[in-house]
């Protein structure tokens, strides 16, 4: 069959996300050159290459087949198992379903795309730190945060260091005589999704949005 190629650039630069707005920018951005040649159509088995001409840089590719979607190229290897026609199951006019896509991964799993984020780990450890010092002045609530930026994030930035900083570390505020300890730091919220695992899910469901418009053919049976 023919090569068919039409630019990805108009359908990645339109798209908007409520819950993901930075790494969709970082997308619009890797796929702003974008073009999407069609190596492979027939019903549900396709092959679909997404790329700037020149460059292999942010290029991804891919391949369905019933049932089955695999992501390959510069932003990584994902698999994702849902409904027959997988193109289908991406193409979503309003957000990029990150969270629920993530379920659907066989390889990696669901799991393995999710990293350490320092900023993650401090919005936890602050809404603690709210909740014991709620009773404290601010000058006391203003020692403990020094503290903790001098003995657990000025620590290290790598993930066990960081923890087991915050579960040794401990600080007795000098007006109440209390004493702050975080002996559980281990099971505070401090993970977010990658930013290959975004790229890809934005790249996914441009693709989708793109392919239904421009190709058609997409089973939405389920």
């Amino acid at each position: 069959m023919s090569i068919d190629t039409t630019s990805f650039a108009s359908t990645i630069a339109t798209i908007q996300d409520r819950y993901h707005a930075q790494s969709l920018a970082r997308a619009k951005n890797a796929f702003a050159g974008h073009e999407m040649r069609v190596l492979h159509s027939d019903g549900v088995y396709r092959h679909l290459r997404f790329a700037t001409p020149g460059t292999g840089m942010f290029r991804f590719d891919i391949h369905t087949a019933p049932g089955l979607l695999t992501l390959t190229g510069d932003i990584g290897t994902f698999v994702f198992s849902r409904v027959r026609d997988m193109l289908s199951f991406f193409h979503d006019p309003t957000d990029t379903n990150v969270t629920y896509w993530a379920q659907k991964l066989l390889a990696p799993s669901g799991l393995q795309v999710n990293e350490y984020d320092e900023h993650v780990l401090r919005a936890s450890l602050a809404t603690l730190v709210d909740e014991l010092t709620e009773h404290w002045t601010g000058e006391s609530r203003a020692g403990l945060t020094g503290a903790l930026e001098l003995d657990v994030w000025g620590a290290d930035d790598s993930h066990d260091l960081t923890v087991r900083a915050l579960m040794e570390f401990q600080w007795t505020d000098p007006v109440t005589g209390e004493t702050i300890e975080f002996p559980d730091a281990y099971e505070l919220p401090m993970r977010s999704y990658g930013t290959q695992f975004l790229l890809a899910c934005h790249g996914l469901r441009a693709a989708s949005l793109h392919y239904v418009a421009t190709v058609g053919g997409v089973d939405f049976s389920g």
